[in-house]
């Protein structure tokens, strides 16, 4: 086994947070695609790393980004966003009073929220389920 580590890159700053989501919601239509055939993994791919170039080029702080790394990122924030959607939700459907469980908010949250496609975090709507509109009375 190869004994070398991996070198750690430096933290993402808050200049280039905001550059990279950004640079994604202006690609958001090919990121987001839900497709996965080939065609569509080359267009991804391909976008991906025109915006790494672009954010190379532009980098706030002058840090060079991977295509990995700046996946990596997006995959995180995502993870983030659903994460706080739903702990939202279970806080909502909670008895009792008391103040709000809210962790301070992100603003790079909301920046990741309006690149993402909304069933993704809200989930789809029916019209049969419990939490339908239409059985409450």
């Amino acid at each position: 086994m190869n004994n070398t580590k991996r070198q750690r890159g430096a933290n993402f700053t808050a200049d280039e947070k905001t550059f990279v989501l950004t640079l994604i919601s202006e690609q958001r239509h090919i990121i987001e695609n839900k497709k996965t055939d080939a065609v569509t993994n080359k267009e991804k791919q391909r976008c991906w790393e025109e915006l790494t170039n672009k954010f190379n080029s532009c980098s706030p702080s002058g840090a060079m980004r991977s295509v990995t790394s700046l996946q990596k990122f997006y995959t995180n924030k995502k993870k983030e966003v659903r994460k706080e959607v739903a702990d939202k939700k279970v806080f909502m459907r909670k008895t009792g009073g008391g103040p709000s469980s809210s962790k301070c908010e992100d603003p790079y949250l909301q920046l990741t929220l309006a690149t993402m496609d909304e069933n993704s975090v809200y989930g789809l709507e029916t019209q049969y389920g419990g939490d339908s509109e239409l059985f409450v009375s």
